[in-house]
């Protein structure tokens, strides 16, 4: 048996890696028994804190990048998930990453195995220019301006007092915001989409030129690589070094770096079958 323990199934009602991993994966549970038998594998969210499966086998997912976070602004404000995490790490049989930059944060405590998250490749795809040209229509963005898209929240890792300083020296440019939490000051010449569902992010994604990578952190996020499967071009806000170079054909770079979720399928099937 599976057992997924995650800190939220999806926050915003959408096929989030949880429901994907269900929906994928047969003999899955929410439900954690009270002992675990030879053979079971829980998946815990490490800001969930410590789990103890024996003898069954357990993964902390530790896809949190608030070791960083502290490391940049020299503050205890992450610290109690930040312990949280590094108990599930503790307790757990295997840690699960991300990317190579958070290796470090996590080798103290046990084997680190890096996966994918995985982005819906069928979902976030490239439009034609026609479609592009319906969906700007629908979405009452401009025909006529360059236009640069930003999805976030107001949490400082995000960047979107870069987003605002970019487009202070970008006049020119028109902006589609996606915000998933309390929205920050307003830039001139951008409409705020709010909350919406995957396949409307999708589509706004399809109305921008470009990308505007502003995190302040160096691995990029499912957003940015879900606007790469769109093949959109990532404009870096900075010289921050990331994960790999995006490229002229971001597409490709999922495919290549194996985070479609088809791969991810079979990543995440062997990577269990092998524990």
């Amino acid at each position: 048996m599976i057992y997924l323990s995650p800190e939220n199934r999806s926050a915003f009602g959408d096929e989030t890696f949880w429901i994907w991993f269900e929906r994928n994966f047969a003999n899955t549970s929410y439900d954690l028994p009270s002992s675990y038998k030879d053979g079971d594998v829980v998946l815990r969210y490490s800001t969930m804190g410590a789990i103890h499966a024996s003898p069954g086998k357990s993964i902390a997912l530790c896809w949190e990048l608030l070791p960083e976070l502290k490391r940049l602004f020299k503050t205890d404000v992450w610290d109690v998930p930040i312990a949280k995490t590094y108990l599930a790490a503790k307790s757990c049989d295997r840690i699960l990453i991300t990317s190579e930059f958070s290796r470090k944060d996590y080798e103290p405590f046990g084997k680190v195995d890096i996966l994918p998250i995985g982005v819906d490749t069928d979902l976030f795809r490239p439009y034609s220019a026609e479609e592009k040209t319906v969906f700007r229509v629908k979405y009452n963005v401009p025909l006529d301006k360059e236009v640069g898209f930003w999805c976030g929240t107001t949490h400082p890792m995000k960047g979107y007092q870069n987003v605002q300083a970019y487009a202070k020296e970008h006049p020119e440019i028109y902006w589609v915001l996606v915000w998933y939490s309390a929205k920050g000051e307003p830039i001139l010449n951008s409409h705020n989409y709010g909350v919406v569902t995957q396949k409307v992010l999708a589509e706004l994604m399809n109305c921008a030129d470009f990308q505007l990578s502003a995190s302040i952190l160096r691995p990029y996020y499912i957003v940015e690589y879900e606007g790469m499967a769109c093949n959109l071009k990532q404009r870096k806000m900075s010289d921050i070094e990331k994960d790999f170079e995006a490229g002229d054909n971001p597409r490709d770079v999922i495919f290549e770096k194996q985070w479609d979720r088809k791969t991810c399928k079979i990543l995440y099937q062997n990577y269990i079958n092998n524990l």
